[in-house]
This record gives C-alpha cells, sequence and structure tokens, in this order.
C-alpha cells in the first residue's frame, strides 16, 4: 500500500463478505479526460484481511467527479462548487438556471454530477456571475420558461446582486 490511510469505517467488505472495519486510502492518480492527462486524489478502501483493495460504485463516481475537477481547474473552467455558487446566488434550482441560460433543463445537473461544460457554455455561466445585468436580460428573454412567482423571486435575487454591485 503506497497510499495515505485517511480512517477507518466499518463496511460491508466484498473479499471477506461481512462487515468489518477497512482502510480508506488516498493516492495520487492520473486520468485522461478529453485526451488531456490530469492528476487528482484518488480514494480506495482497503480490507485488511485479504490484503485487497477495492473501490464501490459510490467512491468509483466520487473519483471520476474529481477527476473531472482536476481537468476543469486545469483548463480554467467553472467547478462544481462554482456552478452551484452561481445558481445560490440567484436562488436557483439547476433546472431554473438551465432555463435561464436557455438550455436543456438537465445540462446544469450534468455539469454538477457528471459531464463537463464546454468552452462556450462555461463562459456563458461565467457571464451570468460577472454581470447581473446581463442574467437579468436572460431571465427577461426566457421568462416563459418560469411560473409567475418563481420568475419574480428569482428577477428579485438578481435586482438584489445588480444593488450589491451598483451596477
Amino acid at each position: 500500500m503506497e497510499g495515505k490511510k485517511i480512517k477507518k469505517i466499518i463496511y460491508d467488505c466484498p473479499f471477506c463478505d461481512e462487515e468489518h472495519e477497512i482502510l480508506i486510502m488516498q493516492y495520487s492518480a492520473k486520468a485522461v479526460i478529453k485526451n488531456d492527462e490530469v492528476q487528482y486524489i484518488k480514494n480506495t478502501y482497503f480490507c485488511n484481511r485479504y490484503n485487497q483493495e477495492f473501490v464501490p460504485a459510490k467512491i468509483m463516481d466520487e473519483n471520476l467527479l474529481a477527476a473531472r475537477e482536476a481537468y476543469r481547474m486545469k483548463h480554467d473552467y467553472l467547478t462544481v462548487k462554482e456552478i452551484k455558487r452561481i445558481r445560490e446566488k440567484y436562488d436557483l434550482t439547476q433546472k431554473e438556471y438551465a432555463r435561464l441560460l436557455g438550455v436543456g433543463d438537465v445540462t446544469i445537473q450534468r455539469y454538477e454530477t457528471k459531464a463537463l461544460q464546454d468552452g462556450t457554455y462555461d463562459m456563458l455561466m461565467r457571464l451570468t456571475d460577472e454581470n447581473p445585468t446581463y442574467c437579468l436580460t436572460l431571465l427577461e428573454k426566457n421568462r416563459l420558461s418560469f411560473a409567475e412567482e418563481r420568475y419574480r423571486l428569482i428577477r428579485q435575487a438578481i435586482v438584489k446582486q445588480i444593488r450589491i454591485r451598483g451596477e
């Protein structure tokens, strides 16, 4: 084992077929994403009884997300946390943010869970973050995509950001 021991948990081990103490390990790993190699921190589980490492599906998903986040950082794309921060700043759900941007309803959900945005979508999201007035323009353009009450509340959140920035 070359990795760093993070903590111990009780887990239903696939090798022993019983619950016992498992080590959570971290490694520096490399992945190729969009033909580009990135370095990220990978988590694995380790069974001391069988001296075997394994990666449960949930951890595999987290590792993949970590590799994608490394790609985003390497290429100066918005990270998942940054996308969520933008949504929260304007009090938007994932679906509402997608509608505000004029993209498919699940686009933002995918960016926050598994997919990488391209440069165009990244720039569009950055514009909404940096320029609340532009965000308001998008809301007005896509107004019919929102129920009246949600439109009103989202508009209030955007106007609040405009005031904060003194635009």
